[in-house]
């Protein structure tokens, strides 16, 4: 299928998932305080950086934040199905 988009991104916006450079990762846990930005849970080691509007190559600073893997699963997954209804909406105007 031409243009058809796996992760529901308009064109332009999303793309290949890029790594988040390692100094962006560091200074997002210690700007937390190492903490999980969701429920507060100590992170001292591990935790999931993530990206808040779902993008994976928009790895700007203000874009990241640091969760516990609980909280990671759930936004993800939140995520996930509100791309799957959007592009669903987008299906049924055609």
């Amino acid at each position: 299928m031409k243009g058809f988009d796996p992760w529901g991104f308009e064109k332009g916006k999303g793309g290949k998932r890029k790594p988040v450079a390692k100094n962006k990762r560091d200074y997002t846990r210690h700007k937390q305080g190492y903490e999980c930005k969701n429920c507060g849970g100590s992170l001292k080691r591990g935790g999931h950086i993530h990206h808040r509007n779902g993008d994976p190559s928009d790895n700007r600073l203000e874009n990241l934040v640091l969760l516990c893997t609980k909280c990671h699963k759930a936004k993800t997954a939140d995520q996930t199905k509100k791309r799957a209804r959007e592009r669903k909406r987008r299906v049924s105007l055609i």
